[in-house]
């Protein structure tokens, strides 16, 4: 629309529409924080924030029902699986912990299996582990500590374990440092990782790709939920009319051979206070995956995803995404053409980003 306009318009015509819708923008910001009120008639008249809590209690309603029909809910099986891995790590351990959940839990577990008829699924062997060993090295009185027992040992000759009578180790790890030469190699990739938007007519390598998605998922999401995952399309004229719908790719999109679409699923999580942990936890997996894909010799560009209704419903119509999935960005994906120039882009210096405090 807005170069359509543009387009047929004088220029200082244009130029005093653009100003007059800024001033119109800048009214409206400065109405809706005078006071409470015309902040909650701002709130309810934006089709961004209502589309937002809509998505969100949609969402909130389907983890809550999967619950209560004890149906399969992996999100709530990796929260509470986390819980309790964490309880086996504390100094000293306690014998008695997780009583409130501990039930709950195995019925969800138990579900999960049943779903899970070929048992491939990745909550399956550490969630094993980690139960067994808490019920071994814990004990209690408590009816709900007792039933999670016995179903959970049901669930395990359900599922033919292979899990003995002695006592395993615990399913955790310890945490090594990293030698010198690897802090450098480290600093190395980052500080020569720029954003690239010019690339070869090449395709990308699976095994890559695939190297790249193994190390996005190492990195921390809350409560191990793991709430997201890239839709990656490898094939030129795919990625370039995925990568035309974001706002910020006018001029190059047509150059982008492949490109990763991080979603979120807001029905990871039930309490609206952690309504915006789809983004945190999304966005924490990106920086291992471009880095990642870097160290392979392939270049990236991150690209902003902008909160545009019309541009939601084209990239969920496109990519077959769930109601309760949300865009939260996309990567552009190549090999970058030879002697091209990257914007510099200064960074701040560390004084300007934190503020240690001893």
């Amino acid at each position: 629309m807005k170069q359509t306009i543009k387009k047929y318009l004088p220029n200082n015509l244009f130029l005093k529409l653009i100003k007059f819708r800024d001033d119109i923008s800048y009214y409206k910001l400065l109405l809706a924080s005078s006071n409470k009120v015309f902040t909650y008639f701002s709130l309810i008249t934006s089709k961004e924030y209502f589309l937002e809590h809509q998505g969100f209690t949609k969402s909130a309603l389907k983890y809550e029902r999967s619950l209560r029909k004890k149906e399969s809910n992996t999100y709530f099986i990796r929260r509470n699986i986390h819980r309790i891995e964490k309880g086996l790590t504390m100094r000293p351990l306690r014998k008695e912990f997780a009583l409130r959940f501990i039930l709950q839990t195995v019925k969800a577990f138990s579900s999960y299996v049943d779903y899970k008829k070929d048992t491939d699924g990745s909550e399956l062997c550490w969630a094993i582990s980690v139960l067994h060993s808490y019920f071994l090295n814990t004990e209690s009185d408590d009816h709900r500590y007792k039933e999670a027992e016995l179903l959970f040992n049901s669930v395990k000759q359900k599922i033919n374990s292979e899990i003995n009578n002695k006592a395993p180790e615990l399913p955790l790890t310890y945490k090594n440092n990293i030698t010198e030469d690897e802090k450098n190699s480290f600093f190395k990739v980052l500080n020569n990782r720029k954003s690239v938007r010019w690339f070869k007519k090449s395709q990308i390598e699976l095994a890559k790709l695939n190297k790249a998605l193994e190390c996005a998922s190492l990195a921390p999401s809350s409560c191990n939920r793991q709430p997201y995952r890239y839709v990656i399309l490898n094939e030129p004229r795919q990625a370039a009319r995925i990568a035309s719908i974001s706002a910020g790719t006018v001029g190059w999109f047509e150059n982008v051979n492949c490109i990763a679409v991080l979603v979120a699923d807001q029905s990871a999580f039930s309490n609206i206070a952690n309504r915006h942990s789809i983004y945190v936890d999304s966005t924490l997996s990106v920086m291992p995956f471009i880095l990642s894909l870097e160290t392979q010799g392939l270049s990236t560009c991150i690209i902003n995803w902008a909160d545009i209704p019309q541009k939601e419903k084209n990239m969920g119509e496109l990519l077959h995404l769930k109601e309760n999935e949300r865009v939260i960005l996309s990567i552009a994906i190549g090999y970058a053409e030879d002697n091209i120039l990257v914007p510099f882009s200064k960074r701040k210096y560390t004084n300007e980003i934190a503020e240690i405090v001893e």
